[in-house]
């Protein structure tokens, strides 16, 4: 279930690539899509019983060529995370430090750090 709409995810998350998981034990998928359009997608597991009860979108990337190949957090630091980003037309890849100051009640990333990343590996393309 999509937890931003209660609808079936359908076939948007379609193409999980590998996983990362945060300091408190929530599951990341990293999609690998053609193209650059990529999204990493954030799995809830209320009960901790091994089973998802909803999944959400928690970044996206759109640059074209460009696509996420690995989310890692740093256990020492619960609010920064590093995007591996493979830019095949640019021949232009790097690992992108996020930073968040944590929401009351959760240690979710801001979706907006990483739309930033994509528009400076697109600014960076275009130089």
């Amino acid at each position: 279930m999509d937890e931003a709409t209660g609808l079936a995810v359908g076939n948007v998350f379609n193409n999980p690539d590998n996983l990362a998981i945060d300091s408190k034990g929530n599951i990341y998928i990293v999609e690998d899509q053609p193209g650059g359009d990529a999204d990493i997608w954030f799995v809830r597991d209320v009960n901790r019983d091994g089973v998802a009860e909803s999944i959400a979108r928690w970044a996206s990337m759109s640059t074209l060529g460009a696509e996420p190949t690995g989310l890692y957090f740093d256990p020492f630091n619960p609010n920064v995370a590093y995007v591996n980003i493979q830019h095949a037309d640019s021949d232009v890849d790097r690992t992108i430090r996020i930073t968040s100051v944590p929401e009351q009640g959760t240690s979710a990333l801001s979706l907006a750090a990483f739309g930033l990343v994509s528009a400076a590996l697109l600014r960076r393309k275009r130089k």
